[in-house]
């Protein structure tokens, strides 16, 4: 039969591969089965749906009476109410071992759950070994409390207590009374903006925090034939007796339209709206939820887990808790509004961060950057709907994007505005992999293209870039090319299907595409560099524009694999000198000028720190800075630049110091964004959501900036060092113990051009801000084994000793290694 794990093993282990519950009941569902799904449904994720599974089948064809099934999509796997012809407990022998095993065989091998509700028992069943299952058993009891089951907020009865009216700007108690079949909530057409409805007696929902585990979810128990004009929100304590729009965290609200026009679904965060969908379908309603995450997602959701709709948080909202407010509330006077609520829910559903730019340990980082269920933090809606050109983005437990004839290459899809694939640790045997899994059948065409610089919503991905094109041509055949940068497109392959799954490999070699059908030829891509950010789109693309496309993506994986045994870069030859650092600042010379900006006064914000200088922005100052602008050129660039880079070292003292920018320019002007060429940013996050974490942003312009998020742990090991090594168009940030970021398009980075550089605070919106800057240096890096030769090609003019340069010259030229 197989063999048992330890108590609960087997249901974490279920949960760690994904099953994932949802409600599969009509109106006649067993009530055990509701409560188990309700229970495990919030800890497990919410992509199954009523359905009759392959291991339902299997068990009717044993003779067993099947009460309820649900089939779970995303990993194959089911949940079946069954009656057994034993006790599970007293032995899984003779026909209830093969139950298990038909149901397992069945289903796929995928994880199948029994409930067997006359003896109160859920049994999970899972693959073994390569022929064998395992079982574990729990009470339903347990299961549930295990779980943490939803927590009943509102049970459909009349207000008090808990929960009071909500009456403003005319609202009428009148219209509101307690039904056999819930709450209802009945406003008639009339005075405009009326709101009736029912607020919590005291703050009821906290909003999860970066880090947390779990995200919080409500769902509204209602009646959607009768629904109409209804307002959710969540509001602070100081919002009672005001409109729910003008104070709520968060906003979610039902509209009516004129006759004849589908009603809409509006999310809005702080005022903004965030997203909108006509409903064309009310019965979609029936199981409403609003799900809040701790990277700041919000959603609203059906009753089978699809998003409807999709927003953020803004880094300020709220962490105090807050009252929920439920309304009927007309947006019009000649419109009526109607409310029939049963309950209201508060359920934990688990949240695993899928953060890709945590700093690389030696262990590497697998996360999962799209799951189906949300575009999530990392990606927002590339080529929005636009009903002119009939194009569409959905989220039907993957993405489905469709674009008709005559706007195949619209796009449609998802693209990320900010890196999403940080080369950490890049070296020979280290790398990224990217892994893409689609559904062929619902796929004609598609694009994916790795990016460096920011793209648009709307606009093709920038250079550089890598693209990989796979579509079905008007011919019915199928072809796979991939292009870099302006190169023409190399027609690669011509598989036979389209695939279910892409991988990309990125290493120092260049991208290498893993796909059935498709060479494993690797194509160089020399601007993959260690500290490099690159951005991600993937795309519905057909091969012409006459042409429809459509995309269904279903998931995309993120795996970073480190380089091991990297050595720092090693000295000179035996018996050189490392080239000369030249110290900038302090320079008691000529002494570097100091600033204020934004409003900010220099006398005041500025104070000697040791040999060097510490800066208190107060608050106040909308972006106050106050710092220093260098003296004269602290980079001046020539014909070195090909051969190694030149690196300016600042040293700041991190103790006194939250947030700091350094610009280099041609030009020298204490406010040196106008014209600056590289502009580096570092910043302690001071919001309630971002207490405690940090930033680090390379910018160029618009489209080339990189920022990275990193934790306190990670700055914890920062030593106040950082380094910017200036090479032909790029530039590499590396704070000393922590980390680097690298970009390129710097165009202004060659030979010819010489910088001033500004240090200063930088406030974050009115806040304050601090900074000790103790040294500047800069000079060109050393490189490996540098001979005395060498040396002398990379020193300045004036030190160039050209005898002694022609004299080891002539002993190199000779065999002499001295």
């Amino acid at each position: 039969m197989g063999r048992r794990l330890s108590a609960s093993g087997l249901w974490r282990r279920i949960a760690a591969g994904g099953l994932m519950l949802a409600s599969t009941a009509e109106a006649q569902t067993p009530a055990e089965f509701d409560a188990a799904v309700a229970a495990l449904s919030p800890r497990l994720g919410g992509d199954c749906m009523a359905a009759d599974p392959p291991a339902a089948a299997a068990l009717r064809d044993l003779g067993l009476t099947v009460e309820a099934a649900a089939a779970c999509p995303s990993r194959g796997a089911a949940l079946v109410a069954v009656a057994l012809p034993s006790d599970a407990r007293d032995g899984q022998g003779g026909a209830l071992g093969l139950a298990f095993l038909r149901a397992h065989l069945a289903q796929g091998r995928a994880p199948v759950v029994l409930i067997d509700r006359q003896r109160g028992i859920g049994i999970a069943v899972v693959a073994a070994g390569a022929a064998e299952i395992a079982t574990e058993i729990e009470p339903l009891s347990a299961l549930v409390a295990a779980a943490g089951g939803p927590r009943v907020l509102f049970d459909g009865r009349q207000p008090g207590g808990d929960w009071q009216p909500h009456l403003v700007r005319g609202g009428m108690a009148s219209s509101m009374r307690t039904t056999p079949d819930g709450f209802d909530i009945d406003v008639t057409a009339g005075p405009h903006g009326r709101i009736t409805g029912l607020r919590s007696a005291q703050p009821l929902v906290t909003l999860p925090l970066p880090g947390d585990p779990e995200s919080l979810r409500l769902r509204f128990d209602l009646d959607p034939a009768r629904l109409s004009n209804a307002v959710f929100a969540l509001v602070p304590p100081e919002g009672e007796g005001k409109r729910d729009w003008d104070v709520a965290v968060v906003w979610l609200g039902l509209e009516a339209k004129p006759a004849g026009a589908a009603p809409e679904l509006i999310l809005a965060t702080q005022r903004r709206e965030q997203a909108r969908l006509a409903v064309t379908d009310m019965t979609a309603l029936a199981g409403l939820a609003l799900e809040i995450r701790p990277d700041g997602t919000v959603l609203a959701q059906n009753a089978t887990g699809e998003t409807l709709l999709e927003g953020r948080l803004s880094p300020d909202a709220a962490t105090a808790p807050l009252h929920l407010q439920v309304s009927a509330s007309p947006p019009t006077g000649d419109l009526p509004a109607r409310l029939m609520l049963r309950r209201i829910l508060h359920e934990a559903v688990p949240f695993r961060d899928s953060n890709p730019a945590a700093i690389l340990t030696r262990f590497g980082q697998e996360v999962t950057l799209f799951d189906g269920s949300a575009r999530g933090p990392h990606f927002d809606l590339h080529g929005r709907p636009r009903p002119s050109t009939g194009t569409a983005v959905a989220m039907e437990h993957a993405l489905l994007a469709t674009a008709p004839e005559g706007a195949g290459r619209s796009g449609p899809g998802l693209f990320s505005p900010d890196p999403v694939i940080w080369l950490d640790h890049f070296a020979k045997g280290g790398g990224a992999r990217l892994r893409f899994t689609f559904d062929p059948a619902q796929t004609s065409g598609f694009e994916i293209a790795l990016t460096v610089p920011m793209s648009t919503d709307q606009g093709e991905p920038g250079r550089p870039r890598f693209l990989l094109h796979w579509r079905r041509m008007p011919d019915g055949t199928i072809q796979a090319t991939r292009r870099i940068d302006t190169k023409t497109a190399v027609l690669d392959a011509t598989p036979t299907a389209m695939p279910r799954t892409v991988d990309l490999l990125l290493t120092p070699l260049g991208v290498q595409v893993l796909a059935e059908g498709f060479p494993e030829s690797v194509a160089p891509w020399p601007i993959l560099r260690e500290g490099l950010g690159l951005r991600l789109n993937v795309h519905a693309m057909a091969e012409t524009a006459r042409q429809p496309a459509a995309l269904r993506l279903e998931r995309i994986e993120l795996t970073r694999i480190p380089a091991s045994g990297i050595a720092p870069p090693g000295p000179p030859a035996p018996g050189v000198t490392p080239l000369p650092i030249r110290r900038f600042f302090p320079d008691l010379d000529t002494p570097w000028e100091a600033y204020g900006l934004a409003g900010v006064p220099a006398a005041e914000a500025i104070r000697p720190h040791g040999d060097g200088i510490a800066v208190t922005t107060p608050e106040g100052f909308e972006h106050g800075r106050a710092g220093l602008l260098s003296s004269g050129p602290v980079a001046v660039l020539d014909a070195r630049l090909a051969r190694t880079p030149y690196r300016l070292s600042l040293r700041f003292d991190p103790a006194m110091t939250d947030s700091a920018e350094v610009i280099l320019s041609t030009r020298r002007q204490p406010d040196l964004w106008n014209g600056s060429e590289i502009a580096l940013r570092l910043l302690r996050e001071a919001g309630p959501r971002g207490a405690g974490r940090w930033r680090l942003a390379l910018m160029r312009d618009h489209y080339l900036h990189w920022t990275r998020q990193l934790t306190a742990e990670e700055m914890a090991q920062w030593d106040g060092g950082l380094d910017l090594d200036l090479g032909p168009g790029t530039v590499a940030a590396t704070l000393s113990g922590v980390t680097t970021v690298a970009g390129t398009g710097f165009v202004g980075v060659a030979e010819g051009t010489a910088f001033h550089m500004t240090a200063h605070s930088w406030a974050e919106g009115y806040g304050g801000a601090r900074m000790a800057l103790t040294s500047v240096s800069g000079g060109w890096v050393t490189p490996p084994d540098m001979t005395a030769r060498e040396r002398l090609e990379l020193v300045d003019a004036d030190d160039f000793d050209a005898a002694r340069y022609i004299d080891l010259l002539a002993r190199e030229l000779a065999g002499d290694p001295k």
